[in-house]
């Protein structure tokens, strides 16, 4: 049939094409970037730098033992350069060091075991790996109460000496000389193993050893060793120490005697 030629020629157009599909135009709000911003980069720089900062002091760390500060009195914690009052449930960091002024006293608990500084006492940890605990110690009087897992080692640097324990009690006092230092030990319970440079010795329970340190911390001839005398025992920072450890359940061994000393033996008046 012939269009009517009255119509429009352009509504013939339109009618011969069909009907008009309409196309809908989407853009997306949100265009991929070709690279990522500068911003995420920085984000995941820092990121990372925490994670090595956490790693360093071992808080990531699986084997990491746990560290706090059970009671201090007059102490202080040296962290990354800046000192702050020790106070009683601190938790602690490997590379942390503990200083005790005179008058105070700091108990720490590294896992099971037990560190107790007396007052003038100066310590380094050196390791919190819970099955290769080491601590430093630099300076005054420290009792160490070992409690280890199998298999793990708890050892105490005095320079380049090591007293090395794998579940004792013992005491370390070390004086700081101008020219030399001096260490006195004490085996209270179970033995101790010294080692460092050319030296090898054990303190077996209930003696002594008197080691002196050169002033490269290095150990000047053989430790001089003798028996725990009852002065040593009747000390009154062993006592203490007895009694805390009496008061956990732990052995005591020759500190039982220190709870408990020997009585005097009073003269007895005989009638003439």
């Amino acid at each position: 049939e012939l269009p009517d030629a009255s119509e429009p020629s352009d509504m013939r157009a339109v009618e011969a094409a069909g009907p008009t599909r309409l196309r809908a135009r989407v853009r997306p709000l949100l265009r991929p970037a070709g690279r990522p911003s500068r911003f995420v980069g920085l984000g995941l720089a820092a990121c990372l730098a925490l994670m090595a900062s956490l790693l360093g002091i071992g808080l990531l760390s699986p084997n990491r033992a746990p560290a706090h500060v059970d009671e201090a009195l007059a102490a202080s914690l040296v962290h990354g350069g800046s000192s702050t009052p020790l106070a009683a449930g601190a938790l602690l960091g490997q590379g942390d060091e503990i200083r005790v002024a005179e008058g105070g006293y700091a108990y720490l608990s590294l896992a099971s075991s037990y560190v107790r500084l007396d007052a003038g006492a100066d310590i380094k940890l050196d390791s919190l790996d819970a099955q290769s605990l080491q601590v430093s110690q630099l300076a005054g009087r420290v009792y160490h109460r070992v409690v280890l897992t199998d298999g793990g080692s708890y050892r105490v640097m005095t320079g380049n000496v090591a007293w090395q324990a794998t579940g004792t009690a013992f005491d370390l006092d070390r004086e700081v000389g101008s020219s030399s230092d001096t260490v006195f030990g004490l085996a209270l319970q179970h033995d101790l193993h010294l080692s460092g440079y050319s030296l090898e010795a054990s303190v077996p329970q209930g003696s002594s050893a008197l080691v002196t340190l050169s002033t490269s911390g290095l150990a000047v001839g053989a430790p001089a060793t003798a028996a725990i005398g009852t002065s040593d025992l009747q000390n009154a920072w062993l006592v203490t120490n007895a009694g805390l450890d009496a008061r956990l359940g732990l052995p005591l061994g020759l500190l039982a005697d220190a709870l408990t000393p020997t009585p005097t033996p009073t003269a007895t008046m005989t009638p003439t």
